[in-house]
């Protein structure tokens, strides 16, 4: 049995065109408000952990947008852990957490940039395997021939 090259698509239950367009406007708008708030309280002060921080919120927030811009009917496991990369890594650096106080700003800098990179690689890995591929024939021909069973 051979799978389709859209088994993770259920096609069966498609969104409605308005509904993902308002969820994905909503969401671009919240991550622009979160922007702008971060940026309010920092009174305008922005530093290298702030753009680091901007950087992850968008990158955490990037797979989220994608799924309700482009219709997609999955259950969204990945895009929700994304999201949650938002309250455990961009939170703390926009708020200068009281425990990050303890490190150097050099070390939460480079913590920062590894978790952009980490968010990156994640992004683009799951954009190349979001939709399965049919496999080759080599790769699922019997080992036994049919009259052995």
């Amino acid at each position: 049995m051979t799978q389709s090259s859209h088994d993770i698509e259920n096609t069966s239950n498609a969104p409605s065109p308005a509904a993902s367009q308002r969820l994905f406007r909503g969401g671009v708008f919240a991550l622009v408000a979160a922007i702008v708030y971060f940026t309010w309280t920092s009174g305008g002060d922005i530093s290298l952990s702030d753009l680091l921080g901007f950087g992850i919120l968008a990158l955490a927030c990037l797979p989220a947008l994608l799924w309700a811009k482009n219709q997609r009917t999955w259950f969204p496991a990945f895009e929700i852990s994304m999201l949650t990369c938002i309250a455990f890594y961009a939170v703390p650096l926009f708020g200068r957490h009281g425990e990050l106080a303890d490190y150097p700003s050099a070390v939460t800098a480079q913590a920062a940039f590894l978790v952009l990179l980490y968010l990156g690689a994640a992004n683009f890995g799951f954009s190349l395997v979001r939709s399965r591929a049919s496999p080759r024939p080599w790769a699922t021909a019997s080992l036994l021939p049919e009259t052995s069973l």
